[in-house]
């Protein structure tokens, strides 16, 4: 289940300009920490960092 919502947040993150709680919100947690700590587990890196990555790579 958990899985299933990073990856979600990852397009979210990804293809809009949405704040990272909004992002959190989007895909189904209530605490944006709880998203933070759990994205970094499953993706292993923070939100914040793979927005950075990703839209590095698609910008230039």
């Amino acid at each position: 289940m958990q899985n299933l919502r990073v990856q979600k947040a990852k397009l979210l993150l990804k293809s809009t300009d949405m704040k990272v709680f909004e992002v959190a919100q989007a895909v189904g947690f209530n605490d944006s920490n709880y998203f933070t700590h759990m994205f970094n587990k499953i993706a292993g890196l923070s939100p914040k960092e793979y927005r950075k990555r990703t839209s590095a790579t698609s910008r230039d």
